[in-house]
Order: structure tokens, then sequence, then C-alpha cells
């Protein structure tokens, strides 16, 4: 076609191409064509070649298009069913009408074209439907509520077989053992777990260390061999487990071997006065006499000559001793 509809045009020898028939040179291939004879200038696109196109509209179906078809080749629909009756053939009508049928239930083809209707979903699926979302989330519900509980039994389960197999202490203190063997079991099961139950045993442990020198201080038939074996627990604890407890445990042996390392250097028989000697150097000879307290805690009950005195420790529940020339109270 031409720029301007009133212009004639021709059609290009090589791109078959409308160009003017005015041109000498193609515009689109940029081919030669050369000036047109005064006699072809005249001449219409179909006088140069040139071909008028028929469009035809897109048929709605299958059996539209093949009518369209059949009617542009010069055939009627009823000639050509027609004729392919008296051969002995069905039509195309029929044919399609029939796959239309067995195809969607129906002959017509506006029927078969229909969209299909919409299915409607059983009891049954319906319910597999909500199962599909209920289960999922009831799971979830379970394994939040029990999973923590599984992981925490499990935990419980893990510590109390560490004590059992770390921490002999309960065990010593349920057998009568020795209160400082059940302390320094204590301290080994705390350097592989030092959790809450562990450190409540130790807790107990101690208490029974300190129960135990208590009972051996305190004891009322005494004698210098408790003190020594006090002496000797308090020392192991302090050095095992030091702390304010067993500072203060030791400390207070350790003044009660002071106190009960004094000694009885002279007895004055005239005038009934009793020296001591005190164990702690930095402290003068104490002279007392019958009724008065060395050491503010023994109280002389009687001076038996020139040999011997008898003494209460009002310290310890009122303890009764006695002290010979040159010796400590026993």
């Amino acid at each position: 076609m031409s720029d301007n509809a009133g212009e004639k045009v021709r059609i290009c020898p090589s791109c078959r191409m409308s160009i003017s028939v005015l041109a000498t040179k193609c515009r689109f291939c940029g081919e030669v064509v050369g000036k047109p004879k005064e006699e072809t200038r005249e001449l219409s696109v179909s006088d140069l070649g040139g071909e008028t196109i028929q469009h035809k509209a897109p048929s709605g179906s299958i059996i539209e298009a093949l009518e369209s078809f059949r009617i542009g080749d010069g055939e009627s629909p009823e000639e050509n069913t027609t004729e392919a009756e008296d051969m002995g053939m069905p039509s195309l009508d029929k044919l399609g009408d029939d796959y239309m049928e067995s195809t969607f239930g129906e002959s017509s083809t506006s029927s078969a074209m229909a969209p299909p209707k919409p299915r409607v979903a059983t009891v049954g699926e319906r319910v597999i439907t909500v199962l599909k979302f209920v289960v999922p989330i009831l799971i979830l519900i379970v394994a939040v509520i029990k999973v923590p509980a599984y992981f925490k039994e499990r935990s419980e389960q893990e510590e109390s077989q560490q004590n059992v197999f770390h921490n002999q202490a309960p065990n010593i203190l349920d057998n009568g053992g020795p209160p400082i063997d059940a302390l320094a079991a204590a301290l080994e099961a705390m350097h592989h777990d030092d959790g809450p139950k562990n450190t409540r045993i130790l807790e107990e442990s101690l208490n029974a260390v300190v129960a135990n020198v208590h009972a051996l201080l305190n004891v009322i038939d005494w004698d210098i061999g408790k003190l020594q074996e006090a002496s000797g627990i308090a020392a192991k604890a302090v050095e095992m487990y030091p702390n304010n407890t067993t500072t203060e445990l030791k400390s207070e042996v350790d003044q009660e071997n002071t106190d009960y390392r004094m000694l009885l250097s002279r007895i004055d028989a005239s005038t009934g006065e009793v020296t001591f000697k005190m164990n702690n150097p930095s402290k003068p000879d104490q002279v007392v006499k019958k009724g008065d307290l060395v050491s503010d805690r023994f109280r002389i009950t009687s001076v038996m000559g020139r040999r011997s005195v008898k003494l209460v420790d009002e310290k310890r529940k009122n303890r009764l001793l006695a002290c010979q020339l040159g010796k400590s109270p026993h």
C-alpha cells in the first residue's frame, strides 16, 4: 500500500512489496526498479499483479469452521449432507453430534461447549477436609505440652543417676559413717555436677561435721582424746572446704585446746589460793580461790590439800573435772 490513498502503486519484483508507480528504487529492499513505462502509470494494483485478500472471521466451534470451509468452497450444508447420505456415509453434522453426545452427554454444540456444573462435595469428603486441618493442630498442641515435660523428666533422671554414681555422701550419712568422709564425697560430687541437689547434700554433710565436732566437745564423759579427735576433724574440714563455717569451727576447737592445756602450778594450803599457768604466753598466771573462775569458764569447787583441785566447766554443761599439781584438767 502507498502512503497516500489516491496514489497508484505497483509491486516490487524483488521483495513483492507495494511501492509507488513513480519510484525508481524500492524503499523496502533497496532494489533498483527503474522508471515505469508511461502506459503502466495508469494501471491499477490488480493490473500490476496485486490481489485483494478476503478476510474471514474465525468460527466459534469446530463444526462452524467446517461448515464455513464447505460454504467457502461453494457447497451448501444441505448439498454436502445429501451427497454423503447418498454414498452411505454419515454426514459431518451427525458425526459431530455423536461425538458431542458421547463426550458431554448432549447432542447440541452449544450444550457441549457449556462449562460443567460445579461438583458438590459429599459429607465424607468434608469430614476428611476438616480432619486435614484439625489433626496437625492437635499434634502440634500435644507436642508443645508433652515434649518439654519429657525432656525435663529425662534431665531429672540423668541428674539422679549422676548423683547416685558420684555423690556417695547420703549413703555415708545414712549408714552412720564419719561425717568428714561424707563431706569429702559431697565435694567430689560437686566437681561433676554443682546443681541444686548436690549443693543441698554438701550443706547437709557440712552440718553433720559441725554436729560431730560439737558432740565431741560437749561429751560428759570427757577425756583429752575427745578433744584431739575434734581438733583433727576441724582441721580436715577447713582444709577441704574453707569457708566461714569451717573456719569458725576450727577457731572454737583451737580455743578449747588452749583452755584445757592450762597447768596447775601451785597450791597454797594456808591461804587456799591456787595458781594456774595459762597455755597462752601472752596471758599471765591466774591466782584464784574456791568459787572463782579460771579462763572465764572453769569454776573451782574445792581444794584437795596440796596436790589437786576440783573444777566444773560451765561452758560444757558443768562438766566435772579434776586437776592435779603440774597437770592440765581432765
